[in-house]
């Protein structure tokens, strides 16, 4: 994450509370007692039960009580423990290696509670019982991007997510995979909006924990500044004047700079959400254009090409992409032969590689 959300206080966290007492009050309660009287405590869970609507709930938990009432108090106890440790989101970004895999649950409670909850996260919260106690996803979407104020997304710090204003809302992302982790589907410590590309195209399915390496937390209260530094082979420097070629991944370098106890952190940021094929992609494609209003600013302004160069350095730092533009411009700037090159080109409208 190049940069963390502000947790805000909302009533759709309470969701997964309601949740892990179906879980922990009746499924793991299971006995010759019926499953709708156990249910009674909960008039949330009883309205679903009742409504036809709603069906599928009814049956599905009618099934795994059912297969309950055959665990001992050790399978209990450890269904329990799993589902508990899969919805310590923090705990397990900064542990991962004490992940407990919902395989060590008995496979035959296992495979139905996977189906149930892979399901659940889709329906839950679009039956209206649930939505009118709990609020819809997009009710604290736009309370979370408020709070927040963010543009872009924060998985990258470029990709587009909706606005407030926007109909519907972007895509919720499992941070722990609901593949790997179907117990955190409604567990909103586990849910944040982030961009297409962050979401599906980057990092899917991919099981997080996996590689046994710290990850970032995307509630962390403490999230580290993240800068960068960006090398450009000196004879790659005219691609981005006057040619066509393509920029090459070995003729550009883009090295995240950030505090040394969270090397594991940012290598995990990394791995999870492609991050240096994507910032690589995005300078390699932009650079021409970013150089292009250095030159404009000098026109507009008649200063200097290096003044130039440090005001649009300086003004779009915090600008859409400003975080990998002003450290491409900064290293663009350090060239002498490019600043020659374009002192010479003023009256020019090609500045040509001698």
């Amino acid at each position: 994450m190049l940069y963390s959300y502000h947790k805000i206080e909302h009533k759709i966290f309470k969701a997964h509370d309601l949740i892990r007492n179906l879980v922990v009050e009746v499924i793991c309660k299971a006995d010759n007692e019926d499953c709708y009287t156990k249910l009674k405590a909960y008039p949330i869970l009883v309205k679903l039960y009742d409504n036809n609507r709603s069906d599928w709930f009814k049956k599905s938990i009618e099934t795994i009580y059912k297969e309950s009432k055959k665990l001992d108090n050790k399978e209990r106890v450890k269904l329990i423990e799993v589902f508990d440790n899969n919805n310590n989101i923090e705990y397990l970004c900064l542990n991962p290696t004490k992940r407990l895999p919902i395989s060590s649950v008995k496979d035959e409670i296992s495979g139905l509670l996977i189906d149930f909850f892979k399901e659940l996260y889709s329906k839950f919260l679009s039956w209206k019982d649930v939505f009118s106690e709990f609020g819809t996803k997009k009710e604290y979407y736009d309370d979370l991007i408020w709070d927040n104020e963010f543009s872009f997304c924060p998985g990258c710090g470029y990709g587009i997510i909706k606005n407030v204003y926007d109909k519907g809302h972007s895509a919720y992302d499992h941070y722990l995979p609901l593949k790997h982790y179907p117990f955190s589907a409604v567990n909103f410590n586990n849910l944040f909006p982030l961009c297409n590309d962050c979401n599906s195209d980057s990092k899917g399915e991919t099981d997080i924990l996996k590689k046994g390496k710290k990850i970032f937390y995307p509630f962390n209260k403490n999230h580290p500044k993240i800068d960068f530094n960006v090398k450009v082979e000196p004879k790659t420097l005219f691609k981005y004047i006057n040619k066509k070629e393509r920029i090459e991944e070995k003729e550009l370098k883009i090295d995240i700079v950030c505090d040394a106890k969270f090397n594991e952190e940012i290598e995990s940021w990394d791995y999870i959400f492609k991050i240096g094929k994507r910032f690589f992609g995005q300078v390699a494609q932009n650079g021409k254009s970013w150089l292009g209003d250095v030159l404009e600013k000098q026109r507009k302004t008649k200063n200097t090409i290096q003044k130039s160069f440090d005001t649009i350095i300086d003004d779009d730092s915090n600008k859409h992409l400003g975080f990998l533009k002003s450290p491409f411009l900064s290293e663009l700037k350090n060239y002498d032969s490019l600043i020659e090159a374009i002192n010479e080109s003023r009256n020019s409208s090609k500045i040509r590689n001698e």
